[in-house]
């Protein structure tokens, strides 16, 4: 059955885990702010600014990063071994604050049992015949001894096929929810392409055994994650969306880079993947910020490129920069001609139509790159596009590293079968009304990238 098939068919299903028609928005702390360093104070502080600048346009969900269960290297954890937050934090304090600004909290957590809870033997909530430390894998399905994180070592793998196993995770979930009052959970370590996914169903499982609320279920990391496995969480319907890159922070080379996510993007876009049963494939946090503009006109131009793939793409928008945000920030979070492309476009046949120029690179599906050392005489374009209702979005994307003239071509684009007026994205310029088979030269520096709104010429 064909995935557009699948999201007809069950669109309308009760289900615990929120799968939305457009992906989520929100904020997170993770690329500005140690949660750490924050307390109740401070986090309420940039749910006002968040609330202010950024809800009016749908980001909705405020979410807390890694640290909020710990002090410096002392995980806190309750009598089960469950994470539970740091003295700094009143979360149920906070949670209400958050809802009465409009917004939803969110959390950060993690896969696995803590080796404080193994080493003390802690009891498993509600199955307290059994201890903790009779749950850890003795296999590494990911890598790590014991199934541990990677990243995080302090965390052991849960083997599932243990009696008490899903009444622990489900004890997990419960906490969060009931404690802190959550609806928005990031799940970490854990999408490691399908290595962890006998824990991805149990967490899965958890949060559709919780009586009434709906919550975005969020997985990650992600590198390493083909269109194979996105189809997976699509049709198991596992989480609301789930990470296909390794973090991102906005560089262009290398592993975890721009170049690298839109290629990335554009091969799980075109395998119907954006929203495919109310799933969404997320390339990661946005990280502009204050700091981020007026170094460079290259990186100006790729900033602009991250919010242009995002918003066509239809990826969840996570702002990660400061808060609150500065104008020029804002104007690309809040653009709405960008937003509405990013909530009403169509993507069921994917955005990518064509590449041009030389886009050889190294790598494989899950991490191809054009290498920095290599400067092919015609630079890689790739060609975006998607209807929106009656008009349709464009964009060009230059991945090489020379300056060049690409072809918009509307005919293979696929916009319109009568003359249409195209604008800019984000000025609102009005660009000129063409032929629908025209093809137009468009001036790409390095790393930048065009967009357009097409509509039918009147």
């Amino acid at each position: 059955m064909p995935l557009r098939r699948v999201v007809l068919l069950f669109a309308a299903a009760n289900s615990k885990i929120v799968f939305p028609r457009s992906a989520p928005r929100g904020y997170n702390t993770f690329d500005t702010y140690d949660s750490q360093s924050l307390n109740t104070s401070a986090a309420t502080a940039l749910a006002e600014a968040m609330a202010a600048q950024l809800l009016p346009s749908g980001y909705e969900y405020f979410a807390l990063d890694a640290g909020w269960d710990r002090t410096d290297d002392t995980q806190h954890l309750d009598a089960w071994g469950r994470p539970v937050a740091a003295p700094r934090y009143d979360l149920p304090k906070l949670a209400s604050t958050v809802r009465g600004l409009g917004l939803k909290l969110g959390l950060w957590t993690i896969r696995g049992v803590h080796v404080d809870a193994v080493a003390k033997k802690l009891p498993v909530y509600g199955m307290e015949q059994y201890t903790l430390d009779q749950l850890v894998d003795q296999g590494s399905p990911g890598g790590g001894p014991n199934g541990s994180c990677l990243w995080k070592d302090t965390w052991l793998g849960v083997n599932m096929s243990h009696p008490a196993a899903q009444r622990y995770y489900q004890s997990r979930v419960d906490l969060l929810v009931e404690a802190y009052g959550v609806e928005f959970i990031k799940a970490d370590c854990m999408m490691c392409a399908p290595c962890y996914a006998d824990e991805i169903y149990a967490f899965s499982t958890a949060v559709e055994a919780r009586p009434d609320e709906n919550i975005v279920l969020s997985y990650s990391p992600g590198g390493g994650n083909t269109a194979e496995d996105g189809a997976w969480v699509a049709s198991e319907r596992l989480g609301s969306m789930y990470r296909i890159v390794t973090d991102f922070h906005g560089g262009w080379y290398g592993g975890g880079s721009l170049q690298q996510s839109l290629f990335i993007q554009g091969n799980f876009s075109n395998a119907g993947l954006a929203g495919a049963n109310g799933t969404w494939p997320d390339p990661d946090m946005l990280p502009i910020k204050s700091t981020y503009w007026n170094q460079s006109q290259e990186q100006d131009d790729r900033g602009a490129t991250i919010m242009t793939a995002w918003t066509l793409s239809g990826a969840p928008l996570i702002y990660g920069g400061d808060l609150p945000a500065d104008a020029r920030t804002i104007a690309y979070l809040t653009n709405p001609t960008a937003l509405d492309i990013h909530a009403r476009a169509e993507r069921s046949n994917g955005v990518l139509r064509y590449y041009t120029g030389n886009c050889t690179c190294t790598g494989d599906v899950t991490g191809c790159t054009i290498p920095k050392a290599y400067f092919p005489a015609e630079p890689c374009v790739a060609a975006w596009a998607a209807p929106v209702g009656e008009d349709a979005a464009l964009a060009l994307f230059n991945l090489g590293e020379n300056a060049t003239s690409a072809e918009l071509d509307l005919a293979r684009l696929g916009a319109f079968s009568s003359n249409i007026t195209l604008a800019e994205v984000w000025t609102g310029a009005t660009v000129g009304t063409f032929a629908s088979d025209a093809v137009l030269e468009v001036p790409l520096r390095p790393h930048a990238s065009a967009y357009y709104l097409a509509t039918a010429a009147r």
